[in-house]
């Protein structure tokens, strides 16, 4: 005689747990955080160029871009894949979509941006956000968005709105 038990269990069984996230474009390494009702972007593979980052990873929603998650060769605690520092060099152009509420430090550090679109939906940009990324030289960040006195390089000039 077998018995068979089902279990169901939902996402926050899973809370704090890293994932590579497999898609059509580039791939992302995230973590479900806030009790499985949300994800955190750690790191990309991908080829550069421009790109748009997800609103929703297995119907989560993107809420917060890690530490260093695409941050250049130069940036402080970059590790995880070596292979990434050359693509992330030629990373032109990112879209941050209206779910993200929260940038870590050193996130897009040395990454070579040349635009980036900051959505109403961020209230934080941490230290060293954007820094040395020389070819990026306005930003437009909402009035309401705490910005690190580093999160953008010098060169940078920040326009509220």
């Amino acid at each position: 005689m077998a018995i068979l038990v089902v279990a169901v269990i939902g996402a926050a069984a899973f809370y704090g747990i890293q994932f590579l996230a497999a898609s059509a474009g580039p791939d992302f390494r995230y973590r479900v955080i806030d009790n499985g009702d949300a994800v955190e972007i750690r790191s990309f593979i991908g080829t550069g160029g421009t790109l748009e980052i997800p609103s929703h990873i297995r119907d989560l929603p993107v809420t917060r871009i890690h530490r260093n998650a695409f941050s250049g060769p130069y940036a402080g605690g970059w590790t995880w894949l070596s292979t990434q520092r050359e693509i992330i060099r030629r990373l032109d152009a990112v879209t941050i979509p209206d779910t993200v509420t929260h940038i870590g430090r050193f996130a897009f550090m040395d990454s070579r941006l040349r635009y980036v679109h900051i959505p109403d939906s961020v209230v934080y940009i941490g230290r060293s956000a954007f820094e040395q990324n020389h070819s990026l030289t306005a930003a437009s960040v909402p009035y309401h968005t705490y910005v690190h006195a580093w999160a953008f390089g010098r060169n940078v000039t920040i326009t509220r709105r």
